[in-house]
């Protein structure tokens, strides 16, 4: 359902928001530590999270932290393939 693929060549303390199945593409955004709903994350669009090292970040299948959950723990490239690619709408950013 998800893949780490190795690190990504993110922004220091920030989690990379991809729309294509690689942290090497084009992203739609990039979120410090913090709690993201929407319309902060955009519904059902990602494909790929990049985290960096020192943060963590769970990922929400729904809206308000509801649905699966992954938990990426940088530095990873995290892609989301199956019932888990572009299904995201809410994520948490921890520093760890």
């Amino acid at each position: 359902p998800y893949s780490p693929r190795g690190s990504c060549a993110c922004a220091e303390q920030l989690v990379t928001f991809f729309t294509e199945p690689s942290c090497s593409g084009t992203a739609v955004m990039q979120l410090p530590q913090g709690w993201y709903d929407q319309p902060w994350i955009p519904n059902d669009l990602i494909s790929a999270v990049g985290v960096p090292a020192g943060l963590e970040a769970k990922l929400y299948e729904h809206a308000a932290f509801l649905g699966w959950e992954v938990v990426a723990t940088g530095p990873v490239c995290m892609i989301m393939t199956g019932g888990f690619d572009k299904a995201l709408s809410s994520a948490k950013i921890y520093a760890v």
